[in-house]
């Protein structure tokens, strides 16, 4: 990973061991995944939101909190990512996704 990429996610209190890279404290550039639909993105030549229409969003960066291990573990979204595990990391509240990765507010339907 090249500085410019931690410094501008604040990774850099990064450790590792055997080459999985964690933190002791969530970055500061980090926050809790509230919508699951972020780490997926429209197939190309796809306009509707569905099923079958969606792929991976590969390359996204998230981090697992692990209760066990009390660690913030760093992750990239790649081809082989099971996305049914990162599904259950949702659902139990231990996943973070960086603040610019969040799903936009869809201004319609907020009530004043």
């Amino acid at each position: 990973m090249n500085d410019d990429v931690m410094h501008r996610l604040d990774l850099v209190g990064m450790k590792y061991i055997c080459d999985m890279p964690y933190f002791l404290e969530l970055p500061t550039s980090f926050i809790k995944a509230t919508d699951f639909k972020v780490f997926f993105r429209l197939k190309p030549k796809k306009r509707k939101v569905h099923k079958d229409n969606l792929e991976k969003s590969i390359g996204m960066e998230y981090i697992v909190y692990s209760p066990a291990t009390l660690r913030y573990w760093y992750v990239v979204i790649n081809e082989y990512t099971n996305m049914r595990k990162i599904y259950r990391y949702f659902k139990d509240g231990n996943l973070y996704i960086t603040k610019e990765a969040r799903a936009p507010v869809d201004r319609e339907s907020i009530l004043y």
